[in-house]
């Protein structure tokens, strides 16, 4: 039950928390009434999103995609490296050197991810609808139709991958959520806080990073929050479920406690998971589990 606050509260604690971050935000745009548009089709606007669910684009990219990388099916986030012959499609374009790496999508030319070397793994930094960076999620009459603007920051080390998502509304950090990812689980930290900070570079960003994971090792992350103000953190453990065309993140907690699936669910592709990366905007929707049909 206490997963289902997430979703039942999700508004509120949204709403709450943006007051309070406007109050604190000298620099914040001002705010402005948006025209909500309801679509036709719930499902069309959901398949219209992910179809422009692409990182930000990187016309200083100084390379030539056919001469100067090499094609792989996939690329392995977690061996941080390009794997296998491309024999389907979509595959990967690579190029590796000692301090960064950067990856295309083939079904995507126009945006690269590039991985740059720090410390003891890589860092990736990648922006999603930033076009929508001054718009109010929460006026939405369907949040779901309108996915914000959001950044991940992600750092890849010892066969796992962290993330840290940052939510924007009206220009402002809205709310953030911290995943450390295997091959065979995932872990969700959703903070619901009043401020977050921003970080002036990639090493303090890292450094925080690495700060979030050893916290969690030591335990400190437990489902706190309070329903009155909306404040907290709450605490999400899926194990990975492999299918020949899908993947299953299925929620622990059920499944250990009463033996019952509450999952989210993630069409395969000949890219593999890191087709599905980050975090868990691709997921199929409709094919989720009830709880987790319509919730971030």
């Amino acid at each position: 039950m206490k997963h289902l606050i997430t979703v039942l509260f999700c508004s509120a604690c949204m709403a709450s928390m943006l007051a309070c971050q406007q109050k604190s935000q000298v620099n914040a745009s001002a705010k402005r009434e948006d025209t909500v548009e309801i679509s036709t089709s719930l499902k069309d606007s959901i398949e219209d999103a992910q179809e422009k669910y692409q990182p930000r684009l990187s016309p200083s990219m100084p390379y030539n995609l056919e001469t100067d990388f090499k094609k792989y099916q996939t690329f392995d986030e977690f061996e941080v490296k390009g794997k296998g012959v491309a024999k389907s499609f979509p595959f990967v374009y690579v190029r590796a050197s000692q301090d960064s790496i950067w990856v295309v999508n083939s079904d995507a030319k126009s945006y690269v991810h590039l991985y740059l070397r720090k410390g003891r793994g890589w860092f990736c930094h990648d922006e999603y609808r930033m076009d929508r960076i001054d718009e109010n999620p929460i006026k939405s009459v369907q949040m779901i139709e309108s996915l914000p603007a959001r950044t991940y920051d992600r750092y890849l080390a010892g066969n796992k991958i962290l993330e840290l998502e940052t939510f924007y509304a009206e220009s402002i950090p809205w709310w953030r959520l911290f995943y450390i990812k295997s091959k065979t689980e995932v872990v969700r930290v959703a903070f619901y806080n009043d401020s977050y900070d921003l970080y002036d570079s990639d090493e303090e960003t890292v450094k925080k990073i690495l700060q979030l994971q050893e916290l969690y090792q030591k335990g400190e992350f437990v489902d706190n929050l309070d329903k009155t103000t909306g404040e907290g953190i709450i605490v999400s453990r899926f194990e990975i479920k492999y299918g020949n065309d899908y993947y299953k993140y299925i929620l622990k907690e059920n499944k250990e406690n009463d033996g019952t699936e509450e999952y989210l669910y993630f069409p395969k592709n000949s890219l593999g998971l890191w087709g599905i990366q980050p975090g868990i905007d691709k997921r199929d929707y409709f094919k989720c589990s009830k709880q987790f049909e319509f919730a971030w």
